[in-house]
């Protein structure tokens, strides 16, 4: 009889974990607008709550057996060691999280079930409210611009895309055995509204065989990005 509230406090621990990351993965999915939205991440934050707090439940009752805080907090600390990164994070929130889900799994375990359920609570709103009002987003767009020509076109090209942007990176050159040659420049506008139309206007003529216009989602893509081409 003893060990019947331990059970019920565990329970809940279980229930709260399972609530927390669920609305973890809800926010995420709210959230999310790109194609980067992966529903296994959903998954994973639901059930690395759970997890993290199953462990630091069980660290936290071989802490009280052997009468060591100290052990107990560079067990919790050393959970963290655990995380590995085997694949490119393509959105830098998803980190956010992540490590969400740890802490509030820490935290529960952790017999902190308040700390818990408050500390997750205000990070989601903040995160809502960051989307809610796009805090820090800019007026410029990027956009990836592939442009294939009848013949090397190098300063020409390089001259609209100077006058259509802000910014701008060159990404490839190919030249074709016929001389036809294929671009790839990576480019921030100013212009978010009518900046594709703009684009494909400044590259109309014979010269020109083939032009895509491609909105990036960051202002700089990323290595992995880069290599899709």
């Amino acid at each position: 009889m003893s060990k019947l509230p331990e059970v019920f406090i565990w329970l809940g621990e279980m229930v709260a974990s399972c609530i927390m990351g669920s609305a973890i993965g809800f926010t995420y999915r709210h959230l999310n607008r790109g194609f980067a939205y992966s529903y296994t991440f959903v998954h994973a934050c639901i059930l690395t709550v759970v997890i993290c707090a199953v462990i630091a439940r069980i660290v936290v009752s071989a802490s009280e057996v052997s009468g060591g805080n100290a052990a107990l907090a560079f067990a919790l600390v050393g959970m963290l060691g655990l995380i590995r990164f085997r694949t490119v994070v393509k959105d830098t929130r998803e980190f956010t999280y992540l490590f969400l889900a740890i802490a509030t799994g820490l935290a529960i375990g952790s017999r902190s079930i308040a700390f818990g359920v408050a500390g997750c609570s205000i990070a989601l709103f903040l995160l809502f409210s960051l989307g809610k009002y796009n805090v820090g987003m800019t007026d410029s767009a990027a956009f990836r611009v592939k442009i294939k020509s009848k013949s090397d076109q190098n300063e020409r090209i390089n001259n609209i895309i100077s006058a259509l942007s802000r910014d701008s990176e060159l990404v490839y050159v190919k030249k074709n055995a016929d001389g036809a040659c294929s671009y790839c420049f990576d480019l921030v506008s100013d212009t978010r509204q009518g900046a594709e139309e703009k684009i494909f206007r400044s590259f109309a003529g014979d010269l020109f065989e083939d032009i895509s216009v491609t909105r990036l989602r960051r202002s700089r893509p990323t290595a992995s990005e880069r290599d899709d081409d």
